[in-house]
Parts: C-alpha cells; structure tokens; sequence
C-alpha cells in the first residue's frame, strides 16, 4: 500500500520542460520538490531500503530521474 501511494503521488510530482515540478509548478523549488523528495523515501521505504529520516536512501541521487521510472 505504501508503495502505491507513494508511486500514484511520484507520477502526479514529474518536472516539466522548465525543470519545476508539473504539479506544483513554481510554488517549490526546482524539480524534485518536496512532495516528489517524499514519495522516492516512500518507495525506497516499501522496498525494504533505509531512508533519509531512518538510514542510506539518498533522494537527491539523479538515478531516479534518469530512467523516468521505478
């Protein structure tokens, strides 16, 4: 379930051409925002991968922006 929520809300949270966030455009800050920072330590999470609040999983590493997708 965690897993699902956080992929449904990191699909929602993808950068667009100007390279913010699609969804909160220039509200945050550029692409990851906080909300798609949140999600990829969610997933990390349900995959059994410490994170940044709990251990190793750094959100700010590129590789989850150069494949598109999980």
């Amino acid at each position: 379930m965690v897993w699902r929520l956080a992929r449904d809300l990191w699909q929602a949270h993808q950068p667009a051409t100007d390279g913010f966030c699609g969804q909160c455009g220039r509200a945050n800050e550029l692409y990851p925002c906080p909300p798609a920072r949140l999600t990829i330590e969610g997933m990390a999470y349900a995959c059994g991968l410490l994170t940044e609040s709990g251990g190793s999983a750094d959100v700010r590493h590129p590789w989850h922006r150069q494949s598109g997708r999980w």
